[in-house]
């Protein structure tokens, strides 16, 4: 068990998987628009002695990280230096669709739990048939699984809290207990079963503002 004694953690995350640019500065778009949404969120963690323990499950795998790996071309890194992108698609998705579940029945087993225990499921929103084949071999019925990919597309690492935000801020205050699980890069996955009040899920905010970071002119 890991002892920590801070009082407030602070977690960050951010991607802008469809920004692109090209040469001369300006900021191009293209067909993986569609695919990929740009998000950041902020989520801050405060000790309660009184709150609910908080259990998790993290597995990685980088003997499988070829599956999934894309280090230049986006907006951090715009200029490919080399040619090295690759995205097994069957890969992925045959990792996410076994992995994940077994992780999330691992979890519930470990607890003493079923999907009756919990308000909400909340996946990673990489894609749609990923996700039903979850909450089908976890026994999450559709209507407890919150989704926001056909509003945002697939957001990264911020897609977790953007399903939240787009689900729950501004509704009906009240305590839920909620099992969330990422997967991805790495090969990476993870599970957490906790309790968030709603009434701690802010409103989303929308702008077409972006930081000047990590880029420097061809020219």
């Amino acid at each position: 068990m890991m002892q920590c004694d801070a009082e407030y953690g602070l977690l960050m995350c951010g991607e802008t998987g469809s920004r692109k640019k090209v040469p001369g500065n300006e900021v191009s778009s293209d067909t993986e628009d569609i695919l990929f949404g740009d998000a950041g969120s902020a989520t801050l963690l405060v000790k309660d002695p009184s709150a609910p323990t908080m259990f998790f499950m993290s597995k990685s795998d980088g003997n499988r990280f070829t599956a999934l790996i894309d280090p230049w071309g986006f907006y951090r890194n715009p200029i490919q230096i080399k040619t090295v992108k690759a995205m097994d698609g069957v890969a992925v998705f045959n990792f996410s669709t076994e992995e994940t579940p077994e992780l999330i029945n691992e979890l519930m087993s470990a607890l003493n739990t079923t999907s009756d225990n919990y308000d909400y499921l909340v996946l990673h929103q990489a894609n749609k048939l990923i996700m039903q084949q979850i909450e089908k071999k976890t026994g999450f019925p559709k209507e407890k699984s919150l989704k926001s990919i056909s509003k945002f597309a697939n957001t990264s690492s911020a897609s977790i809290p953007t399903a939240l935000v787009h689900n729950l801020a501004g509704s009906d205050e009240h305590t839920a207990r909620f099992l969330m699980s990422g997967y991805g890069i790495g090969l990476s996955w993870s599970v957490v079963d906790c309790y968030i009040n709603t009434k701690d899920i802010l409103s989303l905010i929308e702008t077409a503002e972006y930081f000047e970071d990590g880029y420097q002119s061809a020219e």
